[in-house]
C-alpha cells in the first residue's frame, strides 16, 4: 500500500461512532446458497450486465444483486488503473449498502486506500485473477483493515475479478459479519458474473471505440485534401464526402447515382480506360487511375482514385471504397515539364540546371555527350564543384595541368561572375560555356559543341595561310620568271654575238644557263604548289605511265630500294599533266627513299576507287565519286602526329638540315589540287608512310603515245608581231629575239599604248601578250578587243603563271597557246613558228 495511503485505521472516531450502528447492520447471517437459485442467479446477472446502458450500472446492479442474494451487507467495487509508477487497485466510488449512513465513516477512510497487485483482498484478487475468500479476515496476515473490520464487527469477506480475457480490469469485495465457510457453486457463479462484467466492459469499450473511430475518420475526411467516396455493385456512386464540393467547386449531386464511366469523356485514352474497366468487372483494387472530363464551363478537369473492393455481410461484392483528389494543376505542370524536358532534349546544346546549393537539378542527355569522361559522375544531387574536379582528375583540361586549384578558382569565378561565353578547351571536346544565374540562387550552363566549328576554323586559317603563301610565292616565281627570261635571253644572245666573233664562251655561259635552268625548276615548284603552274592535261592510264617509269625510278632510287608495281589491269583513264605526275611521284619516291635510309621495299598501287561518302583524311575532304588513285607506301621511319599535320605545307620538312626544301610535297599537293584531284597521307612511326592521290576517272580516250602532232615549223621567219609586255627588260628582249629570228615587230607596255597599233594601219599576223599587265587591263582583255578589231588576228600569250590562274580560262585565255616564262630563243622560235604555220582554231 502506498504510504500516502496509510491512515490510522483504529482512530477513536472510527472506533466510537460507527462499531454499534455497523453491528446493528450487520446482524443479519448470510444463507446457505442452493445450486438452483445460484442458476438462477447467474441469469439474473447476465440479463441484467446485457441490459445495462453502461459499466457503471452493470457494476451497481451487479452488486446489488449478489449482497441481496447472498444477504451480504456490504459491496465495494475497485478499479485497475495503469501509470508510470505501475498497476494501482483504487477504490470507486460504486457500493452496495444496507445501512449507508452506518458506513459512512468507513466508506470515506475505504475510499482513500489503494491496493498494489498481491496486497490485501482485491490485490490477491488481480495478482492471481481468481475469486478469494476470506473466513475471517481479522486473523489474515493480508488484510490491511483486520483492526478497522474488527471494530465495525465484519468477519468474512470474498472478492473476485472483472475479466476480459486474462487481464483483470476490476475487482469486487464483499462483507459479513458472519463467520462463513467458503461456497464452490458461489464462487464459480462469481467467476461467470466477472466474465459477464468484463464482456459489458469490453462491449463499452468497442462502442467507444467505434465512436472515436467515426469521429476520427469524420476529422480525417474533413481534413484530408482528398475526398471519400463508395459505389454499389453496379458501380454508381452512392457517397461522395463533404471535401469534394470543397476541393472541386463541384455539386456532389452530378456524381450521385452515376458510373465513372458516365461521367469520363469518350476521349480518354482506350488502352487505359479499358483496363481500369477491366479491373472492376474483376473486383481488382486499383490506384492511381487517372481520366479527365468536361465541367460546366467546358474547363478540363483531372481527377484520380484510389479504390478497394468490398462485400456485404455475406461475402458477395457489394461495391468499391476509395479516395479522390483532383490532380488538374499536377497534369497541367506535369504536361509543361514533359514539353520542356522535350524541348530542352530537342536541342542541339548541352542543357543543365543546378539549384541554389549548386547541386545538379536537371539535364539533357546532350550534357552528358559532351560531358563524356565523366558521364558516370551526371545524376541529379552532384555539386558542380565536384564535376570540375573529377574534370582535373581525368586529367581532360591540359590548360588545368599543374595549377588545379587555381583553375578551379577561376572557374567559379566565372561561374559566378558570368561576363558571357568562353571556350573551354577539353581533350574529349572543344565546348563553348554559357553560365546564367537563375532568380532562385541557381544557375543554367549551357555547353555548345565547338570541335567542328574549331577544325573548320582552323582549317580556313590553315588555307589563308596557304593561299597567303601561295600568293606570294607564285608573285615571287612569277617576277623571278621575268628576271630568268632577260637572263636566259640575253644570255643566248650575247653566245651568237660571242660566237660570231669567234670567242670562247664554253667556260661561262653553260655554267650560266645552267644556273637559269636550276632556277627555272624551282620556279616551277613554287608555281605547282601555289596552283599556278601551266598544266597539260590528257588522258592517261597512270599504270602504263608508271611502267614506263621503271628505268628512271631504278636509277634514281638505287639499287638498294626495291620497287614493286601493283596495277589494276582494268584501270580507268584519268585526265592529267603525264610529265607533271612523273614528278610528282619521283617527288614522293625519293621522299620514301630517304625515310627507309635508302634501304627498304616502296610499293606503287593503283586502283580504281568508287566512294559513296566523303571520305575524310587529316589534309583533305574527299567528295564521292570515282576516282583513279596512285598510293605511293614504304616501310620506313613514319611521321609524327605533330609533324603529319604540317608536312604540306611550304617550306616544312622532317629530314635534317641542308637535305630537303620543304616544297616536294607542297609541289605535290599543288599539283593534285590542280588537277581536281585529291590527297591523302596515312602514317605510323616505325611502321612507314603511304601517301595516296586521287584523280578523277575519265571517259575519254587515251591520248597518242606520241603526243600531239604539229606540222614542223619553218625556217623561213617572215610576219608582222604585235608584243605586249609590261616589263620594259623583258619587252625588249623578246623584241630582239624575234627580230633577230626576222620578224617584223612593233611593242606596247599595255592597253594606252597597244590599241593606237590595233586601230592603226600596220600589218599584225600574231598578238603576243603578257597575261598580266600592269594598268588595270590584262593581256586576254586587250585581246578581245583586238579580234573585234582585226578578227584574223592570232593571239598567243605568255606567262610566268599558268591560265588557271585566271578567271577567265574557260575563254579566250583558255583557247589560246601560252608560252611559259623563262623561255629560250629556240623554244620561242618553234612556238611562234607553229603559231604562224599553224592556225589553233583548226
Amino acid at each position: 500500500m502506498n504510504d500516502k495511503t496509510k491512515i490510522d485505521l483504529n482512530s477513536g472516531d472510527v472506533a466510537s461512532s460507527t462499531k454499534p450502528a455497523a453491528q446493528a447492520a450487520l446482524s443479519v447471517t448470510p444463507k446457505k446458497m442452493e445450486l438452483g437459485a445460484v442458476v438462477g442467479f447467474i441469469n439474473a446477472i447476465t440479463r441484467s450486465c446485457n441490459e445495462a446502458p453502461s459499466f457503471d450500472h452493470a457494476l451497481k446492479a451487479s452488486l446489488n444483486q449478489i449482497c441481496g442474494f447472498s444477504d451480504w451487507p456490504v459491496g465495494h467495487a475497485y478499479a485497475v488503473t495503469r501509470s508510470g509508477d505501475g498497476i494501482v487497485l483504487v477504490p470507486t466510488g460504486i457500493w452496495s449498502d444496507s445501512s449507508s449512513d452506518a458506513f459512512e465513516s468507513f466508506r470515506q477512510i475505504t475510499e482513500t486506500v489503494r491496493f498494489s497487485p498481491g496486497e490485501g483482498l482485491p490485490g490477491r484478487v488481480f495478482a492471481t485473477g481468481e475469486p478469494r475468500w476470506i473466513v475471517d479476515v481479522t486473523e489474515d496476515p493480508n488484510f490491511p483493515r483486520a483492526e478497522l473490520e474488527q471494530n465495525i464487527g465484519v468477519h468474512s469477506a470474498f472478492a473476485f475479478p472483472v475479466l476480459i480475457g486474462h487481464e483483470v480490469a476490476a475487482v469486487l469485495e464483499f462483507f459479513t459479519p458472519s463467520i462463513v465457510e467458503p461456497e464452490l457453486d458461489f464462487l464459480a457463479a462469481l467467476s461467470q458474473t466477472g466474465i459477464q462484467l468484463g464482456h459489458v466492459i469490453e462491449r463499452e469499450r468497442d462502442q467507444a471505440e467505434a465512436e472515436e473511430l467515426r469521429n476520427r475518420l469524420t476529422h480525417f475526411a474533413e481534413a484530408a485534401s482528398d475526398w471519400f467516396w463508395e459505389t454499389d455493385s453496379a458501380h454508381r456512386f452512392t457517397y461522395v464526402s463533404n471535401r469534394f464540393e470543397q476541393t472541386t467547386g463541384i455539386d456532389r449531386n452530378v456524381v450521385m447515382g452515376r458510373t465513372r464511366e458516365e461521367l469520363a469523356n469518350p476521349e480518354q485514352d482506350s488502352d487505359i480506360w479499358n483496363a481500369h474497366v477491366d479491373d472492376l468487372n474483376n473486383q481488382r483494387p486499383f490506384r492511381d487511375f487517372q481520366y479527365w472530363w468536361f465541367d460546366d464551363q467546358e474547363k478540363k478537369r483531372w481527377f484520380r482514385l484510389n479504390g478497394l473492393p468490398f462485400t456485404d455481410n455475406k461475402g458477395r461484392f457489394a461495391g468499391y471504397r476509395g479516395t479522390g483528389s483532383e490532380v488538374t494543376k499536377q497534369v497541367e505542370a506535369e504536361t509543361l515539364n514533359t514539353r520542356f524536358v522535350d524541348a530542352i532534349e530537342g536541342v542541339p546544346v548541352g542543357f543543365a540546371l543546378f539549384d541554389q546549393d549548386d547541386r545538379l537539378v536537371l539535364f539533357n542527355e546532350k550534357y552528358k555527350e559532351l560531358s563524356s569522361s565523366i558521364r558516370d559522375l551526371i545524376v541529379p544531387g552532384v555539386r558542380f564543384e565536384a564535376l570540375l574536379w573529377a574534370l582535373l582528375d581525368r586529367n581532360v583540361i591540359p590548360e588545368a595541368i599543374g595549377r588545379e586549384e587555381e583553375w578551379i578558382r577561376m572557374r567559379l569565378d566565372k561561374r559566378h561572375n558570368p561576363t558571357g561565353p568562353f571556350q573551354l578547351l577539353r581533350t574529349d571536346a572543344s565546348l563553348e560555356v554559357r553560365d546564367h544565374p537563375t532568380a532562385d540562387g541557381g544557375h543554367l550552363t549551357i555547353l555548345v559543341d565547338i570541335t567542328d566549328r574549331r577544325a573548320i576554323e582552323e582549317q580556313l586559317r590553315q588555307a589563308q595561310k596557304m593561299e597567303a603563301v601561295g600568293q606570294l610565292t607564285g608573285g615571287i616565281a612569277h617576277d623571278f620568271n621575268n628576271l630568268l627570261a632577260i637572263i636566259v635571253g640575253n644570255a643566248e644572245l650575247l653566245r651568237e654575238t660571242l660566237d660570231e666573233q669567234g670567242v670562247d664562251t664554253t667556260s661561262f655561259l653553260p655554267p650560266l644557263l645552267r644556273a637559269a635552268g636550276r632556277g627555272t625548276d624551282l620556279t616551277q615548284r613554287l608555281l605547282a604548289f601555289s596552283r599556278k603552274q601551266t598544266l597539260h592535261p590528257v588522258a592517261v592510264r597512270i599504270d602504263r605511265l608508271i611502267s614506263g617509269m621503271e628505268d628512271l625510278l631504278h636509277r634514281s632510287l638505287g639499287e638498294a630500294i626495291d620497287v614493286s608495281l601493283t596495277a589494276d589491269n582494268e584501270l580507268w583513264t584519268c585526265e592529267v599533266d603525264p610529265g607533271q605526275l612523273e614528278n610528282a611521284l619521283l617527288n614522293l619516291c625519293l621522299n620514301s627513299r630517304d625515310a627507309m635510309n635508302g634501304t627498304g621495299r616502296l610499293t606503287l598501287k593503283t586502283e580504281n576507287r568508287v566512294l559513296t561518302t566523303t571520305l575524310q583524311s587529316p589534309h583533305d575532304e574527299i567528295p564521292p565519286g570515282e576516282y583513279v588513285t596512285v598510293s605511293v607506301a614504304d616501310e620506313g621511319c613514319g611521321i609524327g602526329a605533330d609533324s603529319l599535320s604540317h608536312v604540306l605545307e611550304p617550306f616544312f620538312t622532317t629530314k635534317d638540315v641542308g637535305r630537303g626544301s620543304g616544297l616536294g610535297l607542297s609541289m605535290v599537293y599543288g599539283f593534285v589540287q590542280q588537277s581536281r584531284g585529291h590527297l591523302s597521307i596515312e602514317s605510323t612511326p616505325g611502321t612507314g608512310t603511304v601517301v595516296t592521290l586521287y584523280f578523277p576517272g575519265s571517259e575519254k580516250d587515251l591520248a597518242s603515245e606520241s603526243g600531239e602532232e604539229l606540222p614542223d615549223r619553218h625556217d623561213d621567219h617572215r610576219g608582222n608581231i604585235l608584243i605586249i609586255e609590261d616589263d620594259p627588260d623583258v619587252l625588249e628582249l623578246t623584241a630582239a629575239m624575234l627580230e633577230s629570228l626576222g620578224y617584223d615587230i612593233r611593242q606596247a607596255s599595255g592597253y594606252d599604248t597597244a590599241m593606237p597599233v590595233l586601230n592603226s594601219d600596220a600589218e599584225l599576223d600574231v598578238l603576243l601578250s603578257d597575261v598580266v599587265l600592269r594598268g588595270g587591263t590584262s593581256g586576254p582583255e586587250i585581246a578581245q578587243k583586238a579580234l573585234e578589231i582585226r578578227p584574223d588576228l592570232k593571239v598567243v600569250f605568255m606567262s610566268g603563271f599558268s591560265d588557271s590562274a585566271y578567271h577567265d580560262k574557260a575563254g579566250l585565255l583558255a583557247a589560246a597557246p601560252i608560252l611559259n616564262k623563262p623561255f629560250r630563243k629556240s623554244a620561242l622560235a618553234d612556238f611562234i613558228g607553229r603559231v604562224i604555220d599553224n592556225d589553233p582554231a583548226d
